[in-house]
């Protein structure tokens, strides 16, 4: 009977990539559904870690070759998870385009280590690694050379699985067979009760990164306007502090909140009426944003900037999201309601439970 796990994450929980809190909180539903405990390795190893998180260790891989990650693999566990991303396993900078600082060992290491202790191998691509320039993305291109680490580590896992429709299918081609894509759960984990939206308090939550500005500076006044035909009286900014000075909000109070924990966030979450995002990097890929996920577990209106054009997550504007529109002249509590219930529906199929019996089944 299998008791023990290593989840490997780029980073480890509480970091701006939410790839360690998403473990997190899979190691945590391993632990109460399956009585399965999880060490995690944290492959990137210039950020402090504390020994353990929620009772689970965690270990930081000191050195970047093939016999420091074979030894850093604990004997107790029986298989291993491999949160997969761009950084930090490959670096973004000028040289990594190149291929300078690509882990050619790493596919090589992964296979040795899972033959020698005889471990299933799962790997959950968050990320695939895209042409870079600066801080750019140049075209929407898959980088060449580490694509080579990438498509040598899928054809090696016992079970593939991605969160992006777009890398189901590469993903798919490179080892030959189907891959599972199952959208994110929500980071800020899950209520037990969700209250209606006449029930909630009016007010709209603006929760995410620093790029979480851009609704400020390209969508403010539709923004505000939704806000108003909702009767909602307060934006809640949650985040890194962004200067919000000179934003002019007149009809409706700006509260910055800064960060706060997810405790704190989740209170917000429970009791505001509506969740804004903008996500328009991003087309068609709705359904990876844990932020859109943490509106809909907690049954509040999701409010995009634009229409992501995500129908391959199953999601569709008007019937899952709303879209801030400056023009907009008629929205009812009642009609914005459905909206709130089919995202809750949608959202169903991939909840934090339902996600860890998916990768339970391949253990």
């Amino acid at each position: 009977m299998l008791e023990q796990i290593l989840q490997i994450i780029p980073t480890p929980p509480n970091n701006s990539d939410g790839i360690g809190d998403y473990a997190l909180l899979l190691a945590t539903q391993f632990r109460k559904d399956f009585q399965i405990d999880t060490q995690f390795l944290v492959f990137r190893n210039d950020v402090e870690v504390a020994p353990s998180v929620d009772g689970f260790p965690i270990a930081v891989l000191s050195d970047y070759r093939s016999e420091v990650f074979c030894a850093a693999i604990p004997k107790s566990v029986g298989a291993i998870i491999v949160h997969f991303s761009a950084y930090p396993y490959f670096n973004t900078s000028l040289k990594g385009t190149f291929g300078v600082d690509t882990p050619f060992w790493l596919p090589d290491a992964l296979q040795s280590t899972i033959e020698s202790h005889q471990l299933k191998l799962i790997v959950m691509f968050h990320e695939l690694s895209k042409l870079h320039w600066k801080q750019f993305y140049v075209f929407d291109l898959l980088n060449p050379i580490h694509s080579i680490v990438s498509r040598q580590i899928a054809k090696m896992a016992d079970l593939v699985l991605t969160s992006s429709s777009k890398y189901q299918s590469i993903l798919s081609e490179w080892i030959g067979a189907s891959v599972t894509k199952i959208s994110i759960f929500s980071n800020m984990g899950e209520p037990n009760l969700v209250l209606p939206l006449a029930a909630r308090q009016r007010r709209l939550i603006v929760f995410g990164g620093s790029a979480r500005v851009r609704i400020y500076q390209n969508h403010l006044p539709a923004i505000i306007k939704t806000c108003m035909l909702l009767e909602i009286e307060e934006i809640c900014d949650i985040g890194p502090p962004l200067d919000l000075s000179a934003i002019a909000t007149e009809e409706i109070e700006l509260v910055e909140m800064g960060f706060r924990s997810q405790a704190e966030i989740g209170q917000l979450l429970s009791t505001a009426i509506a969740g804004c995002l903008d996500y328009s990097p991003f087309p068609g890929s709705l359904g990876k944003s844990s932020v859109f996920a943490a509106y809909c577990a907690y049954g509040l209106l999701p409010i995009l900037t634009g229409d992501n054009n995500a129908q391959q997550d199953g999601l569709y504007v008007n019937k899952h999201y709303l879209m801030s529109n400056e023009r907009a002249s008629d929205l009812k509590i009642d009609e914005v309601q459905k909206i709130v219930n089919n995202a809750r529906e949608w959202y169903q199929n991939h909840t934090i439970a339902e996600t860890a019996k998916i990768f339970y089944a391949c253990l």
